[in-house]
């Protein structure tokens, strides 16, 4: 186990009074000087002298002079002396606080055999408080005083086992000594145990067993036990599920100031869960615990800001909240951060950026990031699309129960993207994500089951001129599965329009690098034909079919660079790809070529430029691209004004349809006489 999850540094305090952080497994105790039993006022050693002197009984209570009798003891080698000026020096009672002196003392007592100092030595050698830390002379220390029941020994000595610092990695170990602090009525020891138990660590996972050792803590008040055993009630793992009763745990631990726990509680008073809603106070609660460095709240932190939800929308505050939770190692505050870089909230879109974070997470098992990475593959984000290896970490989050991943691996199933076609394992995840509330899947699962997909079934059967495409398209014809594609998406006399048989379709040619079929693709994602709208996809599809020189492509990626749609808006990129398409003869292209040079986007203006493409554009028969040549003519831009010619153009392009060439010609002939007319 991770050793940066031990709860491992702080001072000595009573053993009922430990400050527990969220986010420990495991607690090292510190046993303080017993006071129960007290010196006889009669007796005369120099320990005697220096026991009454430090508890006031039979003198006035005097640490200085409690101090220089027991070094008068110690200075006979009187172990428990030499254990109390160890105690002293570390606190500075009676003497200047000096950890090194403390420490030295401690040394001295522990080599008489003092299990006390024994164990206080080890717990200072594992801090590093006074001496230079070594783990492996601290667990040589605690293991004797552990062996004579030491309960600081034996719990610590535990911990060492499960961070392997100074001995080797071993939970089983870790949970002999737990249980043996424990069935003394250690309060971290039984936290620990029940830690092991929870996580399956060195003996078999028992949520039952855990929650026996978490409440026998946290009824001595142990506020990592409490918050513990409310995440247990709250799931309803191995104890009856109560929401109530998780949140009066979560109450009891966040009273003692447990981040983790302070979270918790706000979170249910800001939603009214199992609490009275109450928004300021829940958002006080989840503030003051992110403050204190709780990486949960701080995501949460993060995700209010960056919707605006109870704070004000900030996207740059949430930002460094999302920082602050994933230095920490929390995975979801890596996965969010791989949001932020990802969709460029904040911070200039950087692919790379996140999925370096999302691999964080995603290394951590976090199911979210593993479905992210898929995405990223998907769709070529950052990376080489690659449907096989975005199959494989949907995989690993569907798994874990990931709906958004077991809808994707049904999608990759249908469509035959990275792994086999396969219908009957699409209804087998899309089964599995709509039992989770996932209404995608769903849809997609009716689908199949009304159109005779899984159980032998191939889908609908095509009549008319699709049916003979069908053999040729099953064999694996790209041209043949691209017309299919066509008539599915628009439907025609015998053939229903069919979204995802069109979409099937296109992505089987895709898949074989049809370039036609890819610009489809792009098509359905720019109009939200059946898949919801999404500008990156389009703008992903539509360049690896313009890099294969469609020319429709190039003329769609050029206008998703002009509006920065999808991708960062660039005019430079824009005329690049127009230019492409025009090139080869795209009306549309030609046109909005034109555009870029009469509005001298990204380029000098140039009206001759803008008038030879229009003409272009123009004499293939765009609409669009006479109504602008009509207009260069009217306003004599590039060309002498010519009305005459202006109005035919614009009568050409009213012709088929366009209504703004309607209203300039209309305009022109309220204006002028003897204008062009079309017999």
């Amino acid at each position: 186990m991770d050793s940066s999850l031990l709860n491992l540094d702080f001072g000595p305090v009573s053993a009922d009074g430990l400050t527990a952080r969220r986010g420990s497994l495991f607690t090292v105790s510190w046993q303080g000087r017993k006071t129960a039993e007290k010196p006889d006022a009669g007796s005369g050693s120099s320990l005697d002298m220096g026991e009454m002197y430090y508890f006031g009984q039979g003198r006035e209570q005097n640490l200085t002079e409690a101090a220089k009798w027991f070094r008068r003891a110690a200075e006979e080698d009187d172990a428990e002396a030499e254990d109390y000026l160890g105690e002293m020096y570390y606190y500075g009672r009676g003497v200047r606080k000096d950890f090194r002196e403390s420490a030295k003392w401690y040394r001295k007592a522990a080599e008489q055999g003092n299990a006390d100092a024994a164990a206080t030595l080890g717990l200072m050698l594992h801090n590093g408080r006074g001496v230079e830390r070594d783990c492996a002379e601290a667990a040589r220390w605690y293991r004797p005083a552990a062996e004579q029941g030491n309960v600081l020994a034996q719990n610590n000595l535990g911990c060492l086992y499960c961070s392997g610092d100074g001995v080797d990695t071993d939970f089983a170990e870790a949970a002999v000594w737990f249980r043996k602090a424990a069935e003394q009525g250690d309060a971290s020891a039984q936290c620990n145990l029940g830690n092991l138990y929870a996580g399956g660590h060195g003996v078999v996972r028992d949520f039952a067993a855990a929650a026996e050792w978490y409440r026998k803590a946290a009824e001595q008040g142990h506020a990592d036990a409490e918050y513990h055993l409310a995440g247990l009630i709250q799931d309803g793992r191995g104890v009856q599920k109560d929401g109530a009763a998780a949140a009066e745990w979560f109450r009891k631990a966040a009273d003692q100031g447990h981040p983790g726990a302070e979270f918790q509680l706000g979170l249910r008073h800001l939603f009214g869960l199992d609490v009275a809603r109450d928004e300021a106070e829940g958002l006080r609660m989840v503030r003051d615990a992110a403050e204190k460095g709780d990486p949960q709240a701080e995501n949460m932190m993060g995700y209010m800001h960056s919707l605006g939800l109870f704070v004000k929308r900030n996207d740059e505050i949430a930002l460094e909240w999302y920082r602050k939770s994933a230095a920490q190692g929390e995975p979801i505050g890596e996965n969010s951060l791989g949001d932020v870089y990802r969709k460029g909230r904040g911070v200039q879109r950087n692919y790379a950026e996140a999925l370096s974070w999302y691999r964080k997470a995603a290394e951590k098992g976090y199911a979210d990031a593993r479905n992210n990475i898929g995405d990223m593959y998907r769709k070529g984000q950052g990376v080489p699309r690659n449907c096989a290896v975005a199959a494989t970490w949907y995989m690993k989050a569907a798994g874990q129960g990931c709906a958004p991943a077991q809808k994707s691996l049904g999608d990759l199933c249908f469509y035959g993207l990275g792994v086999c076609y396969d219908p009957d394992q699409a209804r087998r995840w899309y089964r599995m994500a709509a039992a989770q509330g996932n209404a995608a899947a769903k849809a997609s699962l009716e689908y199949l089951e009304s159109h005779s997909y899984g159980l032998g079934g191939r889908g609908p059967r095509p009549r008319g001129f699709a049916k003979m495409l069908w053999e040729p398209a099953m064999n694996g014809d790209a041209e043949s599965e691209n017309w299919l594609g066509d008539i599915f998406l628009k439907g025609d006399d015998d053939t229903e329009a069919d979204w995802r048989e069109a979409a099937k379709w296109y992505f089987r040619a895709a898949a074989r690098g049809n370039a036609a079929a890819k610009c489809s693709l792009g098509h359905m994602y720019l109009e939200g034909q059946g898949f919801p709208q999404d500008y990156e996809e389009a703008a992903a599809w539509f360049r690896e079919a313009a890099e294969q020189g469609n020319a429709n492509a190039q003329s769609n990626l050029g206008l998703l660079y002009r509006n920065g749609q999808g991708v960062p808006q660039d005019y430079a990129e824009c005329e690049k790809w127009y230019r492409k398409s025009a090139e080869q003869g795209d009306s549309e292209a030609e046109n909005n070529l034109g555009c870029i040079y009469s509005d001298g986007l990204g380029v000098e203006k140039d009206y001759k430029e803008a008038l030879k493409w229009f003409r272009k554009s123009a004499l293939h028969g765009n609409a669009m691209g006479q109504l602008n040549l009509g207009l260069m003519y009217r306003d004599g831009h590039g060309v002498e004004k010519d009305h005459d010619e202006a109005a035919k153009w614009f009568f050409r392009a009213a012709e088929q349809g366009s209504a703004d060439a309607e209203k300039e010609l209309a305009k022109l002939r309220s204006e002028s006489s003897g204008l062009y007319r079309e017999d």
